[in-house]
């Protein structure tokens, strides 16, 4: 579940979805989005709260038209990014503790086959001769011309 932004947030992002088309709104269906979407604002505060995100473009019979400033736009910008930024920290985040387990159960994985190799004793047979055929070699290596 999205959680629901704070009505600063809120009412910017409203504001610019209504004014994509003609880029301005009617002070009252924003203060009726506030009034309807945050609970705890009366009209006053949404009044007071709009004014301070908004600018006057121009007043008609039936009340007046509003744009979003440019700071609150803005705000609006900063805030996405910083959305972003967190999710994507997450992300990060989610395949560092991934490849962390990896590492961590390739090095346990390793550490255990080579204790098992070296608990068993190794199963070679030399025969005689094996054994002379090396020492012959090694006679051959050192230079020694008597047998032993």
């Amino acid at each position: 579940m999205k959680k629901k932004d704070d009505a600063y947030i809120g009412l910017i992002k409203f504001i610019k979805t209504e004014t994509e088309q003609t880029g301005l709104i009617d002070f009252s269906k924003a203060k009726k989005f506030m009034t309807t979407q945050y609970q705890g604002f009366n009209e006053h505060a949404a009044e007071e709260m709009l004014r301070q995100i908004t600018l006057r473009a121009s007043q008609t019979g039936g009340g007046s038209m509003y744009v979003l400033s440019s700071q609150a736009y803005f705000h609006l910008l900063e805030y996405e990014e910083l959305e972003q930024a967190r999710s994507s920290s997450k992300t990060a985040l989610w395949f560092a503790t991934a490849a962390l387990a990896v590492s961590i159960t390739v090095g346990a994985v390793s550490i255990t086959l080579q204790l098992l190799q070296n608990s068993t004793p190794p199963n070679v047979i030399i025969d005689a001769s094996q054994v002379e055929q090396i020492k012959g070699l090694v006679r051959d290596k050192v230079g020694i011309d008597h047998e032993e």
